[in-house]
């Protein structure tokens, strides 16, 4: 079966209302309505519909029926259904994948392997390895901004060193079997555009960088201050002045689309392909847990969407921009490298000292309960932290601990995965249950900050 008893009993409770739900039971499932006695709450309803649609195999016919009551709801629970499936499939298939071409290196000289690895490694990885499952962690844990994994360089780097016919031909197996999923068409594609390998090569990997940077400022209770710039690898400019608009208006939506859309204009000029969105917001806009701007809706091609489903957003400390900061850069900037090279700590605010929150080892924090935000985020600011990981609301019906535990859990402490994972929980969201409705990631990168704004070529008119 395609889909379980309970996301359809998930799926009825969000997308019917009590009398529609009535309805379209007495019309198309009489056998279900004449089990409905009087007092029955809707959850036992529900779960008796759910039962007999499962067991007679009539699940096609329920869903047909909610499609056409609530389209909106039954499309985003298909897109959400797909998305899971995709993803499972896809991290079963990297694992076969890794697992396959472990076999096939095993009987390798591993001081051979190590020298290649070496070549290719990405500049985050360890360069201390001990054996082949080490090596081929490293090259796949690291997606760099390229448009293949650096699994498959290496591969190739194997291919050309070694004489072994036979493990040339299970390699070349190996690329037919799984190239395209690592990217092996591009990684061609390149090297026939830059066969020597030179700089220009490099430059045009990293264009692909591209951040929106938007500052937001609480004035009053009715109206925010918006300020934007675009940040790549190879620009770095202003795309809008310090604005106010109203809280409740939709401009705010408006606003912060005209934002992506100037973005997407001069990532087309320097040939960018991918953007991602970064909100800086005061610790006290931060607290505000009714206050969900990673969730702003704005357009894409023209279709109305939540922000956060289409692009990564992370938060990051206004704060930081002020000039009371720069005494606590060089912490922030010792915290984030070791971040980046996966050698640090993610404690919990509630079990740790102020000496061990002042470690360069220590480059994140959580907080697995809102009793006191004020003091978390006053904790991150004092100890220079890059990363915090927080939600804006306590769960009823599953342990926040938990969740935010199960979402380090899956990053295997690569923190870089970090961004990509918090974007997944969100695009998985399913009701307000759900931890990916209400998670929040600051992510503060001290190399990726605004331009001033009294340099003369980072003007608007520039």
């Amino acid at each position: 079966m395609k889909y379980k008893p309970k996301v359809i009993r998930k799926l009825i409770q969000k997308a019917l209302l009590p009398e529609d739900f009535n309805d379209l039971v007495f019309d198309n499932f009489p056998e279900v309505y004449r089990q409905f006695i009087s007092g029955q709450g809707q959850p036992l309803r529900v779960r008796l519909l759910a039962d007999y649609v499962y067991k007679y195999e009539r699940i096609d016919d329920l869903l047909n029926e909610i499609q056409e009551i609530n389209p909106e709801a039954f499309n985003e629970f298909e897109t959400s259904r797909q998305e899971q499936t995709n993803l499972l499939d896809s991290r079963n298939k990297e694992e076969k994948a890794i697992n396959d071409l472990g076999e096939y290196l095993q009987n390798l000289s591993f001081k051979k392997l190590k020298d290649i690895y070496l070549l290719y490694r990405p500049d985050k990885a360890n360069e201390i390895v001990k054996n082949i499952d080490d090596i081929l962690t490293q090259l796949n844990r690291i997606i760099p901004p390229k448009k293949y994994r650096l699994i498959i360089p290496f591969i190739v780097g194997i291919k050309q060193k070694s004489a072994d016919l036979n493990l040339q031909k299970l390699l070349d197996k190996w690329l037919e079997e799984y190239g395209d999923f690592f990217g092996y068409f591009e990684f061609q594609r390149t090297k026939t555009e830059n066969p020597s390998g030179s700089s220009s090569h490099s430059q045009n990997d990293n264009s692909l960088e591209s951040y929106l940077l938007i500052e937001l400022k609480k004035k009053n209770s009715s109206s925010l201050q918006i300020q934007g710039w675009f940040w790549s690898n190879k620009l770095i400019r202003n795309i809008q002045e310090k604005d106010l608009i109203e809280l409740e208006d939709y401009q705010l939506s408006e606003t912060v689309t005209e934002l992506i859309r100037e973005s997407n204009k001069i990532m087309r000029k320097i040939g960018s392909e991918d953007l991602r969105i970064e909100l800086f917001l005061d610790t006290n806009l931060l607290m505000e847990s009714d206050f969900y701007l990673d969730w702003l809706e704005v357009k894409k091609l023209k279709r109305p969407t939540k922000m956060c489903k289409q692009y990564i957003v992370t938060f990051r400390l206004a704060e930081r921009l002020e000039c009371d900061y720069q005494d606590s850069i060089g912490a922030w900037k010792r915290k984030w490298q070791n971040l980046n090279y996966n050698q640090g700590n993610v404690v919990d605010s509630y079990q740790t000292d102020d000496y061990e929150l002042g470690l360069d080892e220590t480059v994140g924090i959580k907080l697995n309960k809102l009793s006191e935000p004020a003091e978390f985020f006053k904790l991150i600011s004092l100890n220079s932290l890059p990363l915090a990981l927080w939600s804006r609301r306590d769960l009823q019906t599953i342990s926040c601990q938990n969740e935010i535990n199960r979402i380090l859990r899956n990053v295997q402490d690569d923190f870089n995965q970090l961004p990509k994972e918090v974007t997944n929980e969100r695009k998985k969201a399913a009701g307000e249950e759900h931890i990916g409705s209400h998670i929040c990631l600051l992510w503060d990168n001290p190399e990726r900050m605004p331009p001033d704004p009294s340099d003369p070529k980072y003007a608007l008119s520039s």
